[in-house]
């Protein structure tokens, strides 16, 4: 959680060191959620798939590499058809064998779903411009809370 919150705060913070390639993945993502949020019955085969997904962990055992085919599936079958394929940089080499696909597949199958999960608490686009400050606060507030030793440990 500390890399991922330390990778957000680099993105929306005041520092010159940004990712285009992240905002890019961001950008295309979100249009993405745009395109899925206006068709209910995908969004509902969505829900069921990745509830499969879920009891096939929690209930069977499935491996991780099974779970993250699987996740790659539905992304495969319900997202990409909405629009053109999202361009993943990186090694050729690297990008050409089938579990770096299926991770790639799953983890933007994560983005996707937690853009839905923010758009459903009331996220909006324009909360990256007008309450950056804000998030960026939050973030810093989060890492410090991260880097504190709690309580409990002592």
């Amino acid at each position: 959680m500390q890399w991922g919150l330390e990778t957000l705060l680099l993105q929306i913070g005041p520092t010159q060191h940004k990712d285009i390639e992240i905002t890019r993945y961001m950008v295309a993502l979100m249009a993405l959620e745009r395109r899925l949020n206006k068709r209910p019955a995908e969004m509902e085969k969505l829900a069921e798939r990745l509830q499969h997904i879920q009891r096939q962990r929690d209930d069977f055992k499935f491996v991780q590499d099974t779970i993250i085919a699987n996740m790659a599936g539905v992304y495969s079958d319900l997202i990409s058809p909405l629009s053109k394929p999202i361009k993943i940089t990186g090694k050729p080499e690297h990008l050409k064998q089938i579990t770096v696909q299926n991770q790639i597949r799953a983890l933007l199958l994560a983005a996707l779903r937690n853009i839905v999960l923010w758009r459903q608490q009331g996220g909006q686009r324009r909360q990256f411009v007008f309450s950056r400050q804000r998030m960026v606060s939050t973030v810093q507030q989060l890492l410090r809370q991260q880097r504190t030793p709690s309580e409990s440990q002592s």
